[in-house]
């Protein structure tokens, strides 16, 4: 499951003052729209609960998920395992990101790697014995 939000910006307005006064720069939160919004007037990024909360929309998908986890039995001074996998994600609905690019499908590679305490200890004591006497 996907949640799509849209962006909104801190866009800077220039007013003229009543009866040809003064020019007043006006800071407003405006949803970004590529077509009317000039980059030299965005002021910065709108915080998440400034605009578009009440225009969110869930997009379900499907997600699965695989992976090898290969572990290193008792060596106490070593990495104790290592995994690695892989994620697919699939939406029905294609999902908008940046506003220009569209996609329906994710891909998500991950490696990770389990070290023992045991060998934690091991490379402080190492470090320990290893220092020059003074």
């Amino acid at each position: 499951m996907a949640f799509e939000k849209p962006y909104y910006y801190f866009v800077i307005n220039i007013v003229e003052g009543t009866g040809g006064g003064a020019l007043t720069q006006i800071v407003e939160t405006k949803k970004f729209d590529e077509s009317s919004t000039s980059t030299d007037d965005i002021y910065g990024r709108a915080p998440f609960t400034r605009g578009g909360i009440n225009e969110i929309g869930i997009r379900p998908g499907i997600y699965l998920k695989t992976g090898l986890n290969f572990e290193f039995g008792y060596v106490k001074t070593r990495i104790k395992a290592l995994e690695t996998g892989a994620a697919l994600e699939f939406f029905r609905k294609e999902l908008t990101l940046w506003l220009t690019t569209v996609i329906s499908s994710f891909i998500s590679l991950s490696t990770s790697v389990l070290v023992s305490e045991n060998a934690l200890i091991s490379i402080e004591g190492l470090l320990k014995r290893r220092r020059i006497p003074q």
